[in-house]
């Protein structure tokens, strides 16, 4: 007969408790541990535990902050804390060879591994004392969000912001973007940067601040055992990914003379979509963007205004540009028709038609002030209008004319300076500024109220896109194959932004960038309408194509050698380099 059991306290709690024959008191109004100092970050994570009987200490009077959380350990408590967990259901049953059925954290690990909730380490093997890391503890948590019913939704801003990131394995990198996005996991800070330390082991000290983190994000507790969560990998080993190179062509294909390369971003490549000198209102060489990238593919990218230095727009660029997931410059004005081409951290390339958007969320001593709807942040500097802006050192050294309001923060998103009524505010080398012009409201507070020591933590929503996961993008255009067939004519050029005759208009020299079923990349150029240009592009297998830059912009290197020489400087070039 089953055991019923009532479950009153929360998951994200109950995993802090650690087998011991030391109970402690329901009404315990102080810590009893003398190695938990009154000081430690530690400490309030500790007596939320030990007030909630959720966290035994290792003796009556010690907690041992330092000391490792184990696998096993870890596991037989997100067991015990789930509502229709049952042991008398998995006892004596041992997939691991290094599991004794006979402990007490078997059929917790039988349980969990059977659910998709764990893997192991290879050879068939679990290591059930050996210590949790920091990734293996997200993914975990991933998984067991998505068995439960709680949230899987998560923006990879928080992640890459991280230097340490690429330490990530790829089993635990979802997971992870979660963690971080959700501040389940924060990093660990190291003078002025805070790090992952992914692979690092997880102290009773830090899983006891982690779940108590989570509070809010994992509420649900009973796990859907219909639910089959994907890429179950038990080797918890990061795959090698094998580099083919790209493939050059000059052949004939919808009636056109084409030129181009072919290659699949995830067989070895890390894209970027990199600024002239990184910078905006800039140019550089192809030549030389291609050198200093150490660019095994480098094609131009997107439009900018090339022409007549006089006129207040002279080198912008019109696009959406991201790079290592942090937006450069972005563009929604006709989203969501114009398309972008995107590549995730798995290298997985598509073109997306979508709507980017940014969020602000202002706090102050952990308690928020605003967080208001997402807004678009970051077209440029001049926006005039109430919009809140963002500005990096990709925009210059400083904000040019007067702001109303701004905030000045760090890599971290930590206020370090805040001005009012300010003119020529300047940008920090790492961070930005949060500034706006005008205000809509006497309600909109969100610039205006930030103080030195507030945080603010921006958050991005790729409405419409299959990836949130999205490292490296370009919005260009116009579209030209849609499901695998020819696209686009006058009205669609429009309704993308496109009326100029110099990119409508007939034949031209032009260079399109396209993606087929299986992720591969086909980039060509051609001399050819932008009908032609679809008419080729699907000829050449891709399911989807645009446009890109065109005329004297035109440039493709391969290996640093020129497959199609530039005419011009550049503004900005997709990069793809050899990982």
């Amino acid at each position: 007969m089953k055991k019923t059991r009532t479950k009153i306290l929360s998951l994200l709690l109950a995993v802090l408790m650690v087998l011991t024959v030391f109970p402690l008191s329901a009404s315990a109004a102080e810590l009893p541990f003398t190695d938990v100092p009154s000081g430690a970050w530690y400490n309030g994570a500790v007596t939320y535990a030990y007030e909630n009987k959720l966290f035994n200490g290792t003796s009556e009077t010690t907690f041992s902050p330092n000391a490792a959380m184990t696998r096993g350990m870890f596991v037989t408590v997100l067991a015990n804390a789930t509502e229709n967990y049952n042991k008398e259901d998995w006892a004596g049953k041992a997939s691991f060879t290094d599991v004794n059925a006979n402990l007490y954290y078997a059929a917790p690990i039988e349980w969990a591994y059977q659910m998709g909730l764990i893997n192991g380490v290879g050879n068939n093997k679990f290591s059930p004392d050996t210590p949790v890391t920091r990734q293996q503890m997200a993914k975990i948590f991933y998984d067991y969000a998505a068995k439960t019913g709680n949230t899987v939704s998560y923006s990879n801003t928080t992640f890459h912001a991280f230097p340490d990131k690429s330490n990530v394995s790829n089993y635990a990198k979802t997971g992870m973007k979660w963690a971080t996005h959700h501040k389940i996991i924060n990093g660990s800070t190291e003078g002025s940067r805070s790090y992952l330390k992914p692979q690092s082991t997880a102290t009773r000290a830090e899983v006891a601040q982690v779940f108590k983190n989570a509070q809010g994000t994992l509420v649900k507790h009973t796990v859907d055992q219909s639910i089959v969560i994907p890429d179950k990998d038990p080797t918890d080993i990061d795959p090698v990914d094998p580099f083919k190179a790209p493939t050059k062509f000059s052949k004939s294909a919808g009636g056109v003379s084409v030129t181009g390369v072919e290659f699949n971003p995830q067989n070895g490549y890390t894209a970027q979509a990199v600024l002239a000198n990184n910078k905006l209102y800039s140019t550089e060489s192809a030549a030389g963007i291609a050198k200093r990238t150490g660019a095994y593919v480098a094609v131009n990218g997107a439009f900018y205004q090339c022409y007549s230095p006089n006129q207040s727009d002279y080198l912008t660029t019109y696009s959406t540009l991201i790079n290592n997931g942090q937006i450069l410059r972005l563009d929604n004005t006709f989203a969501p028709y114009k398309p972008t081409f995107v590549v995730d951290s798995n290298g997985k390339a598509s073109i997306e038609f979508c709507k980017i958007l940014q969020s602000v969320t202002h706090t102050r001593d952990g308690e928020v002030i605003e967080a208001p709807g997402t807004d678009q942040i970051g077209l440029n500097l001049s926006v005039s209008d109430g919009t809140k802006m963002i500005a990096t050192k990709a925009f210059g050294s400083k904000i040019p004319g007067t702001v109303l309001n701004a905030a000045v923060a760090d890599a971290n998103g930590i206020v370090t300076k805040v001005y009012h009524n300010a003119k020529d505010v300047p940008i920090p080398q790492t961070g930005f500024v949060l500034y706006e012009r005008k205000m809509r409201s006497q309600w909109d507070t969100l610039v205006g109220s930030c103080q030195v020591g507030d945080k603010l933590e921006v958050s991005v929503k790729y409405e419409g896109c299959s990836t949130q996961d999205v490292v490296t993008a370009l919005s260009c255009g116009p579209t030209v194959v849609k499901n695998g067939k020819p696209y686009g004519n006058a009205s669609t050029y429009k309704q993308e932004g496109f009326t100029d005759t110099h990119v409508t208009g007939g034949s031209a020299a032009r260079m399109a960038i396209g993606v087929k079923k299986d992720g591969t990349v086909v980039i060509a150029h051609a001399s050819c309408t932008l009908s032609q240009l679809g008419s080729a592009m699907a000829a050449l297998g891709c399911q989807t194509a645009m446009n890109l830059d065109g005329g004297a912009s035109c440039a493709l290197y391969l290996q640093g050698a020129a497959v199609v020489p530039a005419g011009r400087a550049m503004s900005n070039m997709l990069v793809f380099a050899k990982k």
